[in-house]
């Protein structure tokens, strides 16, 4: 039991309702703008995310592996028949003009991982391409050509695919031909090529610094494939957007030919590869590899 004496102190010396109010308040202010004057302050040391990031790789793409896992077709299930359907709308041409002709930088090395064709691919019937879709595989990476092996097999599995994939440590791997369409972006398979990127949309600025010769690998691919297709090395734009009931892109034309993320084509489903992607620095890159093509 307290004495009543030392009751009495405590209940005089106890703030009111509505002091404790200003005195949460006051603290509640001070603590915000304690926040807002660390912030200021780190963004004064480095405004740019991407400051002193360099285009210039830390050490060029490796080559590839002189032999990889082979790719086989899924075996079809048993008493599994698919039902005929009708073949789903693809994009129309670009009314963006084609840029003159200019010369070719090589190709990245990229191990042999084609698809199987009756699963991941189909004829593109003579298209022109007119963009670069890029992806993240939203995977992590594994030792060596591992996690790249492993992708193949998921795309078989489920029916998908893209032209090239690379990974952290700058190997890249073949698994669509060129003139074939792969499957990796719906409605606008038809004039695309398809890079899937190992690692996650929700990297940040930092995360994508760690990975130069990932960025080096897919600067030199968009440098080969822009100049081989006469697409200008700048980001894409697109218009006229539709969906239908399934949200499945439907309509819409790509106004401006370029490099697009797959979140500019399919944006109500798709976020890669994040809003972090260094794409300034990427591109900055692929157009010293084309201006250097001889």
């Amino acid at each position: 039991m307290i004495p009543a004496s030392r009751a009495r102190l405590r209940r005089a010396l106890r703030p009111s309702g509505s002091l404790r109010v200003v005195l949460s308040r006051t603290l509640a202010t001070a603590a915000t703008l304690g926040a807002l004057a660390l912030g200021a302050a780190a963004c004064g040391r480095d405004e740019d995310p991407f400051a002193g990031f360099t285009t210039t790789p830390v050490a060029a793409p490796p080559p590839a592996p002189e032999s990889v896992p082979a790719v086989t077709p899924e075996p079809p299930r048993p008493g599994a028949r698919r039902r005929p359907r009708r073949p789903p709308p693809t994009a129309g041409v670009s009314p963006d003009p084609l840029p003159p002709q200019e010369p070719v930088p090589p190709a990245p090395d990229a191990a042999d991982q084609l698809l199987p064709e009756a699963c991941c691919s189909e004829s593109r019937r003579g298209r022109r391409i007119d963009a670069i879709v890029l992806h993240t595989t939203e995977s992590a990476d594994r030792p060596g050509f591992d996690e790249l092996a492993r992708l193949a097999r998921y795309l078989v599995r489920v029916r998908r695919s893209a032209h090239v994939a690379n990974d952290g440590e700058g190997y890249s791997s073949r698994m669509v031909a060129d003139d074939r369409r792969a499957y990796h972006a719906t409605y606008w398979n038809i004039s695309t090529l398809g890079l899937e990127q190992v690692g996650f949309g929700r990297f940040g600025a930092e995360d994508w610094r760690r990975r130069p010769v990932q960025l080096e690998s897919t600067a030199r691919w968009i440098a080969h494939w822009a100049r081989a297709n006469r697409i200008p090395i700048r980001r894409c734009e697109v218009e006229g957007l539709r969906y239908n009931r399934r949200r499945r892109v439907v309509a819409g034309a790509i106004v401006r030919r370029g490099i697009c993320s797959h979140a500019q084509l399919d944006p109500r489903n798709r976020s890669d590869p994040g809003r972090d992607y260094p794409w300034d620095a990427v591109l900055a890159r692929a157009r010293e590899v084309a201006a250097g093509a001889r």
